[in-house]
């Protein structure tokens, strides 16, 4: 039973983009609109985070605690050239998993020319996130490889502190519009779990291509249609879709599809044909005059175990479901065909600087569910925050067979 475990609690890291790469141009894009980083009011910035708490596990409770470091610079080196730059060391020690341990991440790393009015070049590495999904994205595809560690759930959390993929991107933007050619070369075929590794055979390990194109139609209405071409895989394409439906409601649909072998077939590695696969999100938030939003999300991934599946896959020798547990880990795939996600911020809430996030995932294959809060209090220069998060409800089910029901932490978090 203890891969089944394994394979579930990977499930739980299950989360995609939905922001927009951080080149200038960006900011037009459909995708960015939801996701662009306030402006650092400085070029570089450090962050320095220190986390302590417990699991409580069916062998009793433990402790864990966690530090970690973050720096990013984003310097104008002349008028038409950019540096930035972003780099993440983690040390962890997870008694009773992993043990301790240090990973270092380097997100980020390129320069951005803007020799014209207009065009954008872009070389190095660069985290790519598309999409306008909240807890699922169909569309971003160059995550897949990209989370070294997993330090917290939050699916915005997830989506920043994770690897970009090395590449030479180019965007063009007009009055009616914009188009963005990448193209990411294959580099290395071997993943590395080393401490300091650039870890470039998890994300360039085949040549890839993404050509996207983004109308602008009106200030409320905003497509954006995405094409991959890949090395190994069939031509993917994806359409995003955001319509500002007042001052307080934004909709969203974001769907992904073409040839593909279902996600068992690619964890087992087994030679079968693909099929036509879709993959889709939608939801929609409404944020009120108190600072409160709230998103509501379906989600679908056709290629993924529907109900019987699951319970073949649950059934199946614990080295096949190790498999499918990395395989989770790594694509940061949904685990099922469909999921229900809600994600409440509070702003202010209680009193001044004290911010209330919340976030349910409801499994619909195998009825488990995912629960996480937080509180976050902000000072001038630092944060403290609690969070909690729970899985249920049993050990036959995708989130109820974690490693630990429970969980508390108490986080810090200073900005120099």
């Amino acid at each position: 039973m203890k891969p089944f475990i394994i394979a579930s609690a990977c499930g739980l890291l299950m989360a995609a983009g939905a922001q927009a790469d951080d080149s200038s141009l960006a900011a037009l894009a459909l995708a960015d609109e939801a996701a662009v980083e306030s402006a650092a009011p400085k070029a570089w910035r450090l962050q320095i985070d220190g986390a302590a708490g417990y699991q409580n596990r069916d062998d009793g409770q433990s402790r864990y605690w966690r530090g970690s470091e973050q720096f990013s610079l984003d310097s104008g080196l002349t008028d038409t050239l950019r540096l930035v730059f972003r780099d993440r060391l983690d040390h962890l020690d997870t008694a009773g998993l992993t043990g301790h341990h240090t990973i270092n991440t380097w997100q980020e790393g390129y320069l951005n020319w803007q020799p014209v009015e207009g065009l954008a070049l872009d070389a190095g590495r660069i985290n790519i996130r598309n999409g306008v999904a909240t807890g699922y994205s169909p569309t971003d595809w160059f995550r897949d490889g990209a989370t070294r560690v997993v330090t917290d759930i939050d699916p915005t959390s997830l989506r920043q502190n994770r690897q970009g993929s090395v590449m030479l991107n180019s965007q063009w933007l007009w009055d009616s519009g914009a188009v963005s050619l990448l193209w990411s070369p294959r580099l290395s075929q071997e993943s590395s779990t080393a401490s300091f590794s650039a870890d470039l055979g998890s994300t360039n390990n085949q040549h890839r291509g993404q050509l996207s194109y983004s109308p602008q139609i009106n200030d409320r209405l905003k497509p954006q249609f995405l094409a991959l071409f890949s090395e190994d895989e069939a031509l993917q394409t994806g359409v995003n879709l955001s319509l500002l439906l007042n001052d307080n409601t934004t909709l969203y649909a974001e769907w992904a599809g073409g040839k593909q072998q279902d996600q068992w077939d690619k964890a087992w590695q087994r030679d079968t044909a693909g099929h036509f696969r879709s993959q889709l999100a939608v939801g929609g938030t409404f944020t009120s005059a108190s600072k409160i939003s709230l998103t509501a999300e379906y989600q679908y991934n056709e290629a993924a175990p529907n109900r019987d599946e699951w319970e073949k896959l649950r059934t199946s020798p614990p080295a096949m479901q190790a498999a499918y547990s990395a395989y989770l880990v790594r694509s940061q795939e949904i685990a099922t065909r469909e999921g229900i996600f809600f994600f409440f911020n509070w702003q202010d809430s209680l009193m001044d600087k004290l911010d209330v996030n919340a976030m349910v995932r409801l499994d619909q294959v195998n009825d488990s569910n995912l629960y996480w809060g937080e509180f976050r209090y902000h000072f001038t220069r630092w944060d403290t925050a609690v969070q909690w998060q729970h899985y249920s409800p049993g050990k036959d089910t995708l989130y109820g067979a974690a490693p630990f029901d429970t969980q508390l932490n108490l986080l810090f978090t200073l900005y120099l």
